[in-house]
């Protein structure tokens, strides 16, 4: 049927002032009858063309209809709309994937958000520690300077006399 529907836009877009056929311009009855209803399904369905309000035979190209065939027909608009269902699809899919992972991420930062004021807390008492230890460390430091220096003026006083 898309092909008929192609085919008879196409002979619409190339006269000047387009009618529709009679039965005497058929073979048989049933190609007519055929053609009555792609005509039919044109103007009331997808709306290609519309009826002249002066002369039932006569039709006008719709603004739709147009665009149809600046595209390159009904077979050509049919493949660009499934081009781009298809990547409408694509980009929900992308898009849902990338809630997933954020999702996914999110969850585990709300597990792991303690971690670094843990690790943190666990370093800033080391720095205490450390600190701490170290004035233990030169204190000690001094206490055996002083005991060095007090022997060494001792021995110098020992040996002056």
């Amino acid at each position: 049927m898309e092909k008929e529907i192609d085919k008879i836009l196409s002979d619409i877009s190339s006269v000047k002032n387009p009618r529709i056929l009679d039965e005497d311009d058929f073979n048989n009855y049933t190609e007519f009858v055929k053609y009555r209803q792609i005509i039919n399904l044109m103007t009331d369905d997808y709306k290609f063309i519309q009826k002249s309000f002066s002369n039932s035979l006569d039709i006008i190209l719709t603004k739709f209809g147009s665009e149809v065939i600046n595209q390159g027909g009904w077979i050509k608009y049919l493949e660009n709309e499934n081009e781009k269902l298809e990547f409408e699809n694509k980009k929900r899919i992308a898009e849902l994937e990338n809630l997933k992972v954020s999702n996914n991420l999110n969850k585990w930062l709300l597990k792991t958000k303690w971690l670094p004021h843990f690790f943190a807390f666990i370093s800033f008492l080391f720095a205490v520690y450390v600190y701490f230890d170290s004035k233990n460390d030169s204190k000690k430091l001094e206490e055996r300077i002083e005991n060095l220096e007090s022997k060494i003026l001792i021995q110098k006083n020992e040996s002056k006399k």
